[in-house]
């Protein structure tokens, strides 16, 4: 009954975990969490208890809802980051984090090595002991460009796996509206 990114991981839900990890990026002016109108309240009440005991996070946090109420209405991973996008005028590099991820590697640097790369998404290491079909798995060049993609397969042979976390300079922003009117 408890949103993923609401869930306690020891001192704190996941969502002020990430946002810890976020804060500390360099030049990062505004952080947007876009939801559904489902579990807004909750992000309300969350945030009002970030406002009490981390008030300069809070200067930086903005709920966004996009609006809908049920599954069949969402707008999809892209359909909600160009809904923030063109609702907040967001015109500035930005850096996009799926709420239910959980890591441990250092943002500043992947935005530093993404910002010459855009657009940019973290890759690890896969272990294989884990369950592939929780994951999206990829193959690299030399170049670190992505010539093969598996989403949540059953089995693989790849070894590294792309977390949620991407980085686009504002001068890629353009590719997102592109990518979508073709999957509409």
């Amino acid at each position: 009954d408890v949103p993923i990114v609401l869930l306690d991981l020891g001192e704190d839900p996941l969502l002020t975990l990430m946002i810890k990890k976020l804060i500390k990026i360099k030049d990062l002016h505004k952080i947007f969490i876009v939801t559904n109108e489902k579990i807004k309240p909750e992000l309300d009440t969350w945030f009002e208890q970030i406002s009490r005991y981390y008030p300069d996070y809070a200067k930086k946090l903005k709920i966004v809802s996009d609006g809908t109420h049920t599954p069949e209405e969402k707008k999809g991973a892209v359909g909600d980051l160009l809904y923030v996008i063109e609702q907040e005028i967001i015109k500035d590099d930005i850096i996009i984090i799926g709420g239910d991820n959980w890591f441990t590697f250092d943002l500043q640097e992947f935005v530093n090595k993404s910002k010459q790369n855009s657009p940019a998404v973290l890759v690890t290491s896969y272990r294989s002991r884990l369950n592939p079909s929780r994951f999206g798995l990829v193959e690299l060049d030399r170049n670190h460009k992505i010539l093969k993609y598996q989403e949540k397969p059953e089995q693989t042979d790849l070894l590294l796996k792309a977390s949620c976390v991407y980085y686009i300079n504002s001068g890629d922003l353009y590719w997102l509206k592109e990518f979508s009117k073709r999957y509409d």
